[in-house]
This record gives C-alpha cells, structure tokens and sequence, in this order.
C-alpha cells in the first residue's frame, strides 16, 4: 500500500531542517482506525526514514520508517 503521495514527499522538509524551529510544521499524519497510536511526519530522508510525533502508548517525538507502516495493517485489514 502507498501511503506517501509525491505532492507530499515534496513538501516534507529534509531530516535536520526544522532542528531550530521552536514549532515545525507536520506535513503528514499516519493512523490506523482501529489502533490508538498516530504518526506525525516533520521531516523525512527521502526514502524511508520520517521524523515526527509519534502519540502511542508513550507519544514522543522520534523516528518512525514509512516502509513499517506501509507493511503493517490492523484488525479491519487497513
């Protein structure tokens, strides 16, 4: 399953780029809907590797990979 558009690869600020910004922008957001946890992409590497909020068990801003969430699917299959 695709989920990153390349209008939105486009917009996503390179890893590093938003380091001295008290407040970056979140460019995409990532979820299950029948999971509680949600991904908010800040930056990505161009390939695989996002850095955002990630609200879970513990929310924390963190790395999370695109082709782990595009492998994954819950309970309803999505």
């Amino acid at each position: 399953m695709r989920l990153l558009t390349k209008t939105l690869r486009a917009q996503l600020p390179a890893l590093g780029a938003t380091t001295h910004d008290r407040d970056p922008m979140v460019i995409c957001k990532f979820f299950y809907p029948d999971f509680h946890w949600t991904w908010f992409g800040i930056e990505f590497d161009g390939e695989d590797l996002f850095y955002g909020f990630v609200q879970g068990d513990f929310p924390e801003m963190g790395y999370f990979r695109l082709s782990e969430l595009e492998q994954n699917r819950g309970k309803l299959g999505m």
